[in-house]
């Protein structure tokens, strides 16, 4: 999603968020077939992907009086802030609090749908 669909956006509005984790801690499982043949798996895959759902709940604008140059010129940031809370959380959900530089704008579509069509995107370019 880009800043400027994001300035559009209502409170209220439902989002979904793209979630991908590296499973690093991943267990292999050996076993051995009737044959006495050994083989091996993975408890998971090497990526695991999920879609969830958030809603805008507060938009924080700011509004810059008198000389707006100061301002470019010190650490303050005046970019708008936007706050999300999961729809249904849980232990792995927490709140998202974005700016227009968050890396997470571009994991986070109006539809199901579209964030469905990214998780395949991600999967093809991972060979997973």
């Amino acid at each position: 999603m880009d800043i400027s669909t994001l300035k559009l956006l209502k409170i209220g509005t439902i989002v979904y968020v793209v979630r991908d984790t590296f499973n690093i801690d991943r267990k292999k499982i050996f076993m051995t077939d009737s044959d006495g043949i050994e083989w091996s798996r993975y408890e998971k895959k090497l990526w695991t992907y999920r879609v969830d759902p958030y809603i805008l709940v507060t938009r924080i604008t700011h509004q810059v009086e008198g000389d707006s140059e100061i301002i470019k010129k010190s650490y303050f940031s005046v970019e708008d802030e936007y706050i999300f809370e999961p729809v249904t959380p849980d232990s792995e959900t927490t709140a998202l609090d974005l700016t227009s530089g968050d890396p997470e704008l571009d994991e986070m579509f109006l539809t199901s749908s579209e964030a469905n069509v990214y998780i395949e995107i991600l999967k093809q370019s991972r060979n997973n």
